[in-house]
């Protein structure tokens, strides 16, 4: 997965997608008043029944409040397809910040 300025891209043995339609949160860890590093990118996947955004895919940025943690959520409650490369990802749950390679 890459996440940057121009998106949330994935890229996987299965292939590559994006940019995700995303929506950002800086304070759905804590409130109103949290002024933590981690931030929450829910990935939209579609209305729901109700005719609201669909998120089953959660991407905690700088988890737990430490820098270059994410951890990746699935809720599977509306049983939403989310395509294999996405499947991938929600599998493997836990990740770290790489380092940009060397010019």
């Amino acid at each position: 997965m890459v996440a940057s300025v121009a998106g949330v891209f994935l890229e996987t043995v299965a292939g590559k997608a994006g940019p995700l339609p995303v929506d950002v949160c800086f304070s759905c860890a804590g409130g109103a008043r949290y002024e933590g590093i981690q931030v929450w990118v829910m990935v939209k996947y579609g209305k729901d029944k109700w005719g609201g955004d669909n998120f089953p895919v959660t991407m905690m940025f700088n988890d737990g409040e430490r820098r270059g943690a994410l951890q990746v959520a699935h809720d599977n409650t509306l049983r939403t397809p989310i395509g294999i490369p996405m499947i991938q990802v929600v599998q493997a749950r836990m990740f770290s910040l790489c380092r940009k390679p060397k010019a």
